[in-house]
């Protein structure tokens, strides 16, 4: 008795995974690293001067002490190697190097909140900021200003 083989058996491995099961699998894969982001209850803070704001009592000492007190108390760990400080760089700068090291860190799935000073500490182009809240939300981790 000879068998025939379903269209789907031989080649099946061989198929290209169609664009909703992709979809799907970057949802499942970015669900599971939400949650053991939020698990770990890690945090970075991120503090930016620019030479006028120094003055201002805005400084990255006054922003760090004020954003260290609010994830202590929310409860959230903020390892010195998640303190992210750009300083002398104005927030429409889309070249500051800290900035850009705590997107990588984000992607990397290494906290789950950025605590700021204020949102004018974090992006000032508000497209850009858009952008950049967006991209932060879709890996699961948030930005909060105090």
């Amino acid at each position: 008795m000879n068998s025939v083989a379903s269209p789907q058996s031989a080649d099946s491995a061989n198929l290209p995974i169609n664009k909703k099961a992709k979809a799907v699998q970057k949802r499942l894969a970015t669900e599971n690293t939400v949650e053991a982001i939020q698990q770990k209850r890690s945090a970075a803070i991120y503090l930016r001067v620019s030479s006028e704001m120094q003055v201002d009592g805005f400084s990255i000492e006054a922003q760090k002490i004020a954003c260290l007190k609010y994830a202590r108390e929310q409860g959230y760990e903020v390892t010195n190697s998640h303190i992210y400080i750009d300083e002398a760089y104005s927030a429409k700068n889309e070249e500051r190097p800290n900035f850009k090291r705590m997107i990588m860190a984000a992607h990397a799935a290494e906290f789950a909140m950025i605590i700021i000073h204020k949102m004018d500490r974090f992006e000032r182009n508000f497209k850009a900021m858009r952008n950049t809240l967006e991209d932060l939300a879709n890996i699961g981790v948030h930005v909060f200003s105090i």
